[in-house]
């Protein structure tokens, strides 16, 4: 179920890996969610300003 939101994520920022998300860390894939939820968190900010 985790692996959705993240593929999700990773589409919305036109960010590809593929097979090699398998061979990521940890710790890596954890530091990328949470940029990309900070990203996303500045679409809304922008969104609700304009």
């Amino acid at each position: 179920m985790r692996s959705e939101p993240r593929s999700a994520c990773m589409h919305r920022t036109g960010i590809r890996i593929g097979d090699y998300e398998e061979k990521l860390d940890s710790d890596w894939l954890v530091a990328f969610t949470s940029a990309c939820s900070i990203s996303n968190l500045a679409d809304l900010i922008r969104y609700i300003r304009f």
